[in-house]
């Protein structure tokens, strides 16, 4: 009996893929997904090696044997493959990152099984599928442009149109409606984000201006506040917009005015049912981007929510996220996806909430794990409704950055800014990713320089972001550079005066530019309220270095017991070696890579142990780690 025309004689399989070899096609379901010759190569090598790490030399021998080719050609073919194959269903990816080492297939292999093969014609019909190639071009261009080897802010925003979409005023001043002032706001800048041409204020940043200068969202506003406003945003035009609700209909006005000459570049209005609510904001999003004339329109949409009262949750749990309440925001979001379990951007929303909640600088009380498992739940839920969506990746990028799952934490940043450029989150978790410090644990990168580009490309698109200004803060006095890290710290608080990430920042560089009573009085200058384990840290430091050792002991044990982790035995380690208690660190040291052998690495190589590596006792304790 012939054999049929389409079986496969020899393949592999693993998860819900099969590679089969004889025609070089890798099928999921039958399907065949599009790999490039060199994906396809690598993806072999490393599944024939299922054993055992391969090194990058040898991969790059086996796929590459006859050209000169630099790594990065390796290393970004890995991370598009990775896009392309997704994760098993236990969300671990089917390829692992060995640091310093290179690459290991993770997932359980079946061998030599033969099935149908379905024509190539209909590769192109499944929906998710497209969405990955989209992510894999995106991330390509990402690549090809230079902003992955070198970004720079320059290059991002130049020749962009930088906007700010100001709250609108609510003219029949009911309060049940003051809601809308957020929603129309919100959504404008959405769409108009997605225009290659502008660079939009966040909306995170007009809440806290807003908060600081205790200007009501949906009040109207004078000349001087919408000029005093749009400095502080360094913006080159202002959308200022109001609306009236009428029973069941409502009316919606905005104009795009010129801040340096007033001038009205476009104004546009919109009457319709309330019920139409989305709609209408979609409609003024177009006709504003159309007026703005921004070229190439990134292909995304906005995913809809199921039902208002769900929309109108996220939008006052938004603003309760930007004003620094993740508590307050944390209700409502809750209730949003109970009323609309699809709603991506509620997950995304609630996977950022929680992953701030469980982070050091915010962590009070409760359980960091169940904290960071919950973020990762919500993020993922966000990504699998919305797989284009730049809040859903950056909201899982977070939560696996918590989480310590470091290579998934970079995967997410980088395809968060392939999918838009333009916005600042995304370099900022992948800044923290290269970043000197130790908040985020041992087994991320380490590359000072990348990750103060990425920092400062963050800060270049939007120069009020207080969480980027504080970590580049903790990422130069981490890395040993004291003056520019106390330059950086005044010039953020100089910025941003009322920020309390900032503030607490800049008591750190104090701390470690030994300048502890002013570390000290820079911390009781916030709500004892807003107490958190980082305060705890300086401020039981601050005891140290004045001769209290019992007393801050105690503290680093309390705080080490809240939120166990190699990210506080390190911090801790510094504290007693800033204080000439070189024992008590190397305890704190040898704690840490208990918990992460990664730490061993890290303590052998970061700028912040150099002053101590050299010493009989620090060589000692590294002798014993290896």
């Amino acid at each position: 009996m012939s054999k049929a025309v389409n079986a496969a004689p020899h393949s592999y399989e693993f998860g819900q893929y099969r590679l089969d070899l004889p025609s070089r096609r890798l099928l999921r379901g039958g399907d065949v997904v599009s790999l490039t010759p060199k994906a396809f190569d690598i993806l072999v090598a490393l599944i024939e090696r299922r054993d055992r790490v391969v090194d990058k030399a040898e991969l790059m021998q086996i796929v590459w044997p006859d050209s000169f080719v630099e790594e990065a050609n390796l290393s970004q073919t890995i991370f598009v493959l990775r896009k392309t194959l997704g994760d098993e269903a236990s969300g671990r990816p089917f390829i692992d990152t060995v640091p310093r080492r290179g690459y290991r297939f993770a997932a359980e292999v079946r061998q030599d099984a033969a099935v149908p093969v379905r024509p190539p014609a209909v590769v192109w019909g499944g929906i998710a599928l497209s969405v990955a190639v989209a992510v894999a071009l995106a991330l390509a261009w990402w690549t090809w442009s230079g902003v992955h080897a070198r970004p720079d802010a320059a290059d991002v925003i130049a020749g962009k149109k930088r906007i700010v979409v100001l709250p609108f005023e609510n003219l029949t001043r009911d309060r049940n409606d003051d809601w809308l002032a957020s929603a129309f706001s919100d959504s404008l800048t959405f769409g108009l984000q997605g225009l290659d041409d502008v660079i939009c204020v966040s909306r995170d940043r007009i809440v806290e201006l807003y908060r600081q200068q205790s200007i009501s969202e949906s009040a109207p506003l004078d000349g001087e506040a919408l000029r005093r406003l749009s400095q502080a945003f360094g913006v080159s035009y202002y959308v200022q917009g109001t609306y009236q609700r009428l029973g069941d209909r409502i009316r919606v006005t905005a104009r795009l005015v010129d801040h340096g000459t007033g001038e009205v570049r476009a104004q546009e209005s919109v009457t319709d049912e309330f019920a139409k609510l989305l709609e209408v904001e979609d409609d003024l999003a177009n006709r504003f981007g159309a007026k703005l004339e921004a070229g190439r329109q990134v292909a995304a949409s906005r995913p809809k929510p199921f039902s208002l009262e769900a929309y109108q949750a996220v939008v006052e749990a938004r603003t309760a996220y930007a004003a620094g309440n993740p508590r307050e925001a944390m209700g409502g979001l809750q209730r949003a996806v109970q009323l609309d379990p699809g709603y991506a951007e509620a997950w995304a929303l609630l996977s950022k909430t929680t992953a701030r909640l469980a982070a050091s600088a915010n962590f009070v009380s409760g359980s960091p794990e169940g904290l960071h498992q919950s973020a990762l739940t919500s993020a993922r839920q966000a990504v699998s409704l919305a797989p284009s969506l730049y809040e859903a990746h950056t909201a899982l990028a977070l939560a696996y950055r918590e989480a310590g799952q470091v290579e998934l934490w970079r995967r997410e940043a980088e395809t968060a800014i392939a999918l838009n450029p333009r916005l600042a989150e995304g370099y900022e978790l992948l800044a923290d990713w290269y970043a000197a410090m130790t908040g985020y644990g041992c087994s991320h990168g380490n590359d000072p320089a990348l990750a103060e580009t990425y920092f400062r490309t963050a800060l270049g698109i939007d120069p009020r972001f207080a969480v980027a200004w504080g970590n580049l803060t903790y990422h130069l006095q981490s890395a040993g550079q004291f003056d520019e890290a106390m330059r950086v710290a005044d010039e953020a608080a100089k910025t941003l005066p009322e920020s309390i990430a900032v503030r607490r920042a800049r008591a750190s560089a104090l701390l470690f530019a030994n300048r502890p009573a002013e570390a000290e009085q820079e911390l009781l200058r916030l709500p004892e309220n807003n107490r958190s384990v980082l305060d705890r840290w300086i401020l039981a430091s601050v005891a140290l270095l004045r001769g209290d050792e019992a007393g801050a002991t105690r503290e680093f044990d309390e705080i080490l017991h809240a939120l166990p982790g190699t990210n506080l035995e390190l911090s801790v380690a510094r504290s007693y070696f800033l204080a000439h208690h070189p024992d008590q660190a190397l305890v704190h040291l040898d704690r840490a890579v208990a918990l992460n052998h990664d730490c061993a690495r890290f303590a052998a190589s970061a700028a912040q142990f150099a002053p101590y590596r050299d010493t009989p006792a620090f060589r000692a304790h590294q002798a014993s780690w290896n």
